[in-house]
């Protein structure tokens, strides 16, 4: 445009003549109406980012399950690497001591009665001495009979946790049951045909008899249970039968491996 006083040419938007200074006041019109609609959009904007988008909300989500799946990933890694190098740390120091360091340790831990810290290293005497030695014979049979009831408690619970629903699904579990209490009244044989000392079989009997009294009380029928428990070897007609009539008992339905047959009554 063209300065009034001067008649310099300048542009419109000015606020002043760059030349003589006269105030301009087509400028100054627009500078206030340009900076009234940048309030304006600036107020629209602040109050645009106050909602939750959509979609941020749900990268930001994305970005949470992804990072807890990791975390779940790298602790699953440590701990399964952790177990690792702790059994293999175990298995290292067994195999590394001498065996009469070996024998000396596992005669110890059973003159204490300290039976479960002798399940690895019981073994692997016995293994070292070729299956001859009557001592290393015994103390790999305290051994596993202690270990057989340990796993049958740790079966047993497994079991007795779960619902009817879960039991009525379950292919394996009551087997598994049904095998560890009849492997507590048979593990010591595995190793040690000859008698165990009084004060050791007194532990070993109550063990049996917890085993046993289980299976009675879960069966219905101490005759069938007693039968079972006598017998060299669990066949699969014997163990079918127990698993049966457990199952009857209970209310639970009958379960084959391979399909499920009708409930029970």
């Amino acid at each position: 445009m063209k300065c009034k006083n001067c008649g310099a040419n300048y542009m419109l938007r000015e606020l002043k003549c760059p030349y003589c200074g006269t105030e301009n006041a087509i400028g100054r019109i627009w500078h206030a109406q340009r900076t009234e609609a940048e309030l304006e959009y600036e107020r629209r904007r602040i109050a645009e980012g106050r909602k939750i988008n959509p979609y941020v909300t749900t990268r930001a989500l994305s970005r949470i399950i992804i990072l807890q799946i990791l975390v779940l990933i790298v602790l699953s890694i440590v701990s399964y690497a952790f177990e690792e190098w702790t059994y293999r740390s175990s298995y290292d120091t067994l195999s590394g001591m001498k065996t009469e360091k070996l024998r000396e340790t596992v005669r110890s831990l059973y003159e204490a009665k300290d039976y479960r810290q002798m399940e690895e290293m019981a073994p692997e005497l016995y293994r070292r001495s070729e299956y001859k030695d009557k001592e290393a014979r015994l103390y790999a049979a305290v051994a596993r009979a202690v270990g057989s009831y340990d796993d049958f408690l740790v079966t047993k619970m497994r079991l007795e946790n779960m619902s009817k629903e879960e039991m009525n699904e379950d292919k394996y579990l009551l087997r598994s049951a049904i095998y560890d209490a009849y492997d507590c009244q048979h593990s010591t044989y595995y190793y040690y045909d000859e008698p165990i000392p009084s004060e050791l079989e007194e532990i070993l009997d109550k063990n049996r008899e917890n085993a046993r009294i289980w299976l009675c009380r879960m069966c219905g029928d101490k005759e069938m249970v007693d039968d079972m428990l006598a017998s060299d070897y669990l066949l699969e007609e014997g163990w079918d039968a127990i698993e049966k009539a457990i199952r009857i008992n209970n209310g639970w339905a009958q379960v084959l491996h391979s399909e499920r047959v009708e409930d029970a009554g």
